[in-house]
């Protein structure tokens, strides 16, 4: 598949409409939902986290209620500045993207640069993929 074809759905952890979390992908208040190609960045809603709350740290049911949520949308792609211990758990049914930027709207470019890469993680079997850190 040819970059221009890549098309992902991503969820960007937040807690504001414009920045991303400080806290892990799984404690963030928020998950801002875009539908992402080379060429364009489509924003198709918000999704509140109604994860279970947990003291235990990588709690496995925390990540099993975080990725039911994921799952229901369609989400194929992570997208935080922190993950918790439970990267480990939910890259086995999305790719995890560990960004540097503070501001969602220049994560969303930095995920758009690096579709071909995505897509690599993506297509390899759950047992195999990494999650990805992009600066």
């Amino acid at each position: 598949m040819q970059n221009s074809e890549l098309q992902f759905v991503c969820a960007f952890a937040a807690d504001d409409e414009k920045h991303f979390t400080a806290s892990h992908f799984g404690d963030a208040e928020f998950y801002l939902l875009y539908v992402l190609n080379k060429d364009e960045a489509k924003y198709v809603g918000k999704i509140d986290n109604t994860s279970i709350e947990t003291d235990a740290h990588a709690d496995p049911e925390k990540a099993k209620s975080v990725s039911r949520i994921m799952k229901k949308k369609g989400v194929q792609v992570l997208v935080s500045r922190r993950f918790g211990p439970n990267i480990m758990r939910v890259k086995n049914h999305f790719v995890p993207v560990l960004v540097r930027q503070k501001e969602i709207e220049e994560g969303l470019k930095v995920v758009q640069d690096n579709l071909e890469v995505i897509n690599e993680q993506w297509n390899k079997d759950s047992s195999q993929r990494k999650h990805l850190t992009f600066r």
